[in-house]
């Protein structure tokens, strides 16, 4: 009768091996093998059908020298290092897991930080916008009244000045000597009475004098205090007396713009950092499935290998009862089995995991998140600014954008043509970047919004193209003149320097790529 003992080393080396009844090793093709697992159920029922077999010498030597060593050895020794193989992965993913953690907890408290920063920054913008505008109010009011009292001076002026003119005219009535005389008769010919009358017209006449050099001086006084009232009314009409309030106010926009470019920067900086933590979360909770997984190709699965340390060992004491012609009934065998169990126990690391995925640590679950706590609406009025209570909803999927203020829609926006570009020596200014052209008009010509942060648009004032930050994503800004403008080019279709009033130096550029 001939019967055999095969053995495959299918995990382990290329090494395949077939133990022949007399002894003889002969070499089988791997690829008609299936699994180490299954190889080896295979083996241990050949070495079962050969229970009751009396074996050769040479045979027994083969179990002996070679297939037991290879079993116990190599197999044992392979399991044992796919165990350790494994382990070492997992511990690295977590590793790895561990570190994004700390990097997104720590981007984290930079977002939170900055946009601290920004809250506050947008306060004060507020503060200060209000402040000039309260000034341009007062402002106009004094100019208003300034012109009322200039006028009433006026008005006043040309009352006293007219009653001079008045005064001017003298209206005389007629005196008559008598035409006879006889003097003769004693008669003065009435002079006395003449005499009195001229010098009574006289007096009358100086009175007059006195009281029309007095007009005239009045008259005088009269048109100096309204020239001088009109004057300082016109002066202060033409001075720029809230410059000071409008400085501060553009100074304090600057500013904040600049803190919402590195409020922005470090949100989707974290957005980013979130997103890679998640990615290797994912990884790692694919791998613990698959090592928890069982009858798999390849060397994850943990039960597989207990089932083949569990094969290994049966097979090895049917070997053993085979060479040594001892027990071969199922009590025993399970006996000499049991007597080395799976030596490994596997740590799944469920520990660090849990507190790597606590709510400080982010879950990856999360669907918005809180940094400062609030959010401006802004505008170019102070009563367009508002703050409310926000959340921000997050992406934690790899590949999306994290966060809407990280750019919104990536795929729209890249379906926008770039028409020119923003560069300026502040890296962080929200204005920076491709500019495309909306379906939008302002004053007869398009709107060019920022492909990255679409409130930044080029719009045309009339004379040529104010940069501005609007509320929305959609219709023009309300900026112009001395209020909400961040530049101003005569034509954005050219390059060339924009007009900062000296806050900051930037340009148009051509577009560095055809997409925004």
């Amino acid at each position: 009768m001939r019967c055999f003992a095969g053995f495959t080393m299918t995990a382990v080396s290329t090494m395949h091996l077939a133990l022949e009844a007399d002894g003889e090793i002969h070499r089988v093709d791997p690829k008609s093998l299936s699994t180490r697992q299954v190889r080896l159920a295979q083996l241990e029922s050949q070495a079962k059908s050969m229970i009751g077999t009396k074996l050769s010498p040479d045979a027994k030597s083969v179990i002996n020298d070679v297939l037991l060593p290879t079993i116990e050895g190599e197999i044992e020794t392979a399991i044992s290092r796919e165990f350790d193989t494994v382990q070492e992965h997992l511990t690295e993913l977590v590793d790895a897991l561990d570190a994004k953690t700390k990097q997104a907890v720590t981007s984290k408290g930079v977002a939170d930080t900055q946009d601290s920063q920004l809250d506050y920054c947008r306060s004060n913008e507020k503060t200060a916008l209000d402040q000039y505008e309260s000034c341009e109010t007062e402002r106009a009011s004094k100019i208003a009244s300034d012109a009322q009292h200039c006028q009433a001076k006026r008005d006043a002026a040309a009352h006293v000045c007219a009653e001079k003119d008045a005064a001017a005219d003298l209206t005389f009535t007629d005196l008559c000597a008598p035409k006879t005389c006889n003097l003769a008769n004693g008669d003065t010919c009435g002079m006395e009475e003449f005499t009195k009358a001229v010098e009574g017209m006289n007096a009358m006449v100086k009175q007059k004098q006195n009281d029309y050099i007095a007009k005239i001086q009045l008259c005088n006084a009269a048109d100096q205090e309204a020239a001088d009232v009109c004057a300082a009314a016109e002066e202060f009409a033409a001075s720029d007396s809230c410059k000071e309030q409008r400085e501060q106010a553009h100074h304090q926009q600057t500013q904040c713009e600049s803190e919402y470019g590195q409020a922005k920067v470090a949100i989707c900086s974290f957005g980013t950092a979130l997103q890679d933590k998640c990615v290797d979360l994912s990884e790692v909770r694919s791998l613990i499935a698959k090592i928890k997984a069982s009858d798999r190709t390849d060397s994850l699965s943990e039960s597989d290998r207990q089932h083949e340390w569990q094969a290994v060992q049966r097979l090895s004491c049917l070997l053993k009862a085979l060479r040594d012609e001892g027990d071969l009934s199922q009590e025993a065998a399970a006996t000499c089995a049991a007597s080395r169990p799976y030596p490994h126990t596997f740590d799944y690391l469920d520990a660090r995991i849990a507190e790597l995925t606590t709510a400080t640590n982010f879950t990856c679950d999360e669907k918005s998140m809180t940094f400062s706590g609030y959010w401006w609406s802004t505008g170019d009025k102070s009563s367009d600014f508002s703050r409310a209570a926000s959340n921000h909803a997050v992406s934690v999927q790899e590949g999306t954008v994290p966060f809407q203020i990280c750019g919104g829609d990536a795929s729209t926006s890249q379906q926008h043509a770039c028409v020119f570009e923003v560069s300026s020596e502040t890296p962080n200014w929200g204005a920076n970047g491709a500019y495309y052209e909306t379906a939008e008009t302002h004053n007869g010509k398009p709107i060019y919004a920022n492909s990255d942060d679409p409130t930044f648009v080029f719009q045309f004032g009339g004379d040529g193209f104010d940069l501005c930050q609007r509320t929305r994503v959609t219709g023009p800004s309300t900026c112009g003149g001395h209020i909400g403008r961040l530049g101003f080019k005569n034509d954005v279709l050219v390059p060339g320097s924009i007009f900062t009033w000296g806050t900051r130096t930037a340009a148009v550029v051509d577009c560095s790529s055809q997409e925004a």
